[in-house]
């Protein structure tokens, strides 16, 4: 989800979303914890409810996102390693 790039090619399971269905985004899927095994964040608290329709509304709109090109390994500097943080699992 770091860059348009990303979340279109997604992983093992496909795009994190599909641009204007949210019904068929695995993003909002996780996010709205309809399936037990693909929650996001996996443990503790659920997004608050704002954010998922904030997510939902983004996705509905087609996941407009200017960024087009991975960000350097040194964008994270100072924060969390990705592997470690819950959208990376």
């Amino acid at each position: 989800m770091d860059w348009k790039g990303g979340w279109q090619t997604g992983g093992s399971s496909g795009p994190a979303i599909t641009p204007g269905d949210p019904e068929k985004s695995l993003l909002t899927k996780a996010v709205r914890y309809l399936d037990p095994d693909l929650q996001m964040p996996p443990k503790g608290a659920r997004l608050p409810d704002a954010i998922v329709t904030d997510l939902v509304h983004w996705v509905k709109r087609g996941g407009p996102d200017p960024r087009t090109t991975r960000p350097t390994p040194g964008a994270l500097a100072g924060k969390a390693s990705r592997k470690d943080h819950w959208a990376f699992q």
